[in-house]
């Protein structure tokens, strides 16, 4: 994997490079507990700087490198690891999540 010195990436370039792990069938891989991520992150023989925060920012979701509790709506773990923590990617929720987190959206923008 190449050494990433992007400010932002979009969702696309994220799912390639670092590969989110997916926790069942369906492809969930939002993990809502911080020490739910770590315990996934070390069963699968990774660490620290393989789990990724997503968080809300008026509406538009991020993946933001290491683990940060405010605004977080969860936590991601990825085969491949971030190199300096200042990685941010767009992030989408597949549908699953979006049905989940749809009555927050609509809260903020009333």
């Amino acid at each position: 994997m190449s050494n990433i010195k992007q400010e932002m990436m979009n969702e696309k370039d994220f799912v390639d490079i670092y590969k989110p792990i997916s926790r069942s069938p369906n492809g969930d891989n939002i993990i809502q507990n911080i020490d739910i991520a770590d315990a996934f992150a070390n069963k699968h023989g990774l660490g620290e700087t393989n789990i990724w925060t997503i968080v809300d920012f008026d509406g538009h979701f991020f993946a933001y490198a290491g683990l940060h509790r405010l605004s977080r709506l969860g936590y991601v773990v990825t085969q491949y690891p971030w190199i300096t923590g200042n990685e941010k990617a767009a992030y989408y929720l597949g549908e699953p999540e979006l049905q989940q987190f749809r009555h927050r959206w609509k809260s903020d923008k009333e």
